[in-house]
Parts: structure tokens; C-alpha cells; sequence
């Protein structure tokens, strides 16, 4: 994926050495895979996701950095699912800004241990406790 992106980002004219990083490639943990830009010269975050299945829309595992990522970048957080990566011609669906597709209800997000955390300080409470 990272030298498709570089192809694509030449294609706009642009410097795939100045403009695309293998974040994960030097990262084990990184939060996304790729930095790039979209066709505005914008940047954008990808993850990539990948199957030998053929249904883009087959579930995956999204790690908790991964998901804050998409949180923290909205639109300018991509997922690159590529599906039939055993074949000769693997597919690339590109999906934008996760999130939002889960709230407009065109995705769905499986989290078996939702925990929330505010700040790095506890909590002040009123005297009444609220």
C-alpha cells in the first residue's frame, strides 16, 4: 500500500518523498499506517486493512489508538481496506472518516470493553456528589 500511495500521490503532481510516511514501518504501534495527502494536498492518515477475503465490508479488528485517531482527524482519516490480497488483482475500498459512518448508521463498531477515562486528574465532585 505504501508504494500505491506513493504512485498515487506522483500522479497529482506532487513529491511522494516530501509528501507520503510508512509510519508503521518504523513504528510497530504506530496509530495509523501511512501519512499522506488527499488530491488537495491536505494531509491524511490512512490505516490499512487487509483480507484474503473479498467482502470489504467483513469485519476487522481496529485497535484503541486506531480509533482515536479516526476520532481525533475526522475527514482526514482514511481506511484502505484491501480485500483479496492473495489474488493477482487485490481491491482497494477507500472508506473516509470512519466515524462518521458509524454515526450516519453506514458502519458498525463491535466494542466488547467500552471504558472512558477525563483527564489525568480525578474528578471534582460537588457536595451533593454530581
Amino acid at each position: 500500500m505504501y508504494l500505491y500511495e506513493r504512485q498515487r500521490v506522483a500522479a497529482l503532481g506532487l513529491n511522494p518523498d516530501d509528501a507520503v510516511v510508512w509510519r508503521s514501518d518504523a513504528e510497530q504501534y504506530a496509530p495509523y499506517d501511512i501519512q499522506s495527502v488527499d488530491d488537495d494536498g491536505v494531509s491524511i492518515f490512512i490505516e490499512v486493512k487487509s483480507t484474503t477475503g473479498s467482502d470489504p465490508c467483513a469485519p476487522f479488528d481496529i485497535s484503541t489508538a486506531e480509533l482515536t485517531q479516526s476520532i481525533r482527524y475526522g475527514d482526514k482519516f482514511r481506511v484502505y481496506r484491501v480485500t483479496d490480497v492473495r489474488s493477482s488483482a487485490p481491491r482497494i475500498t477507500r472508506y473516509t472518516n470512519p466515524v462518521a459512518l458509524v454515526r450516519a448508521g453506514l458502519a458498525t463498531l463491535d466494542v466488547s470493553k467500552a471504558r472512558m477515562r477525563f483527564g489525568h486528574e480525578s474528578p471534582r465532585t460537588s457536595a451533593d456528589g454530581s
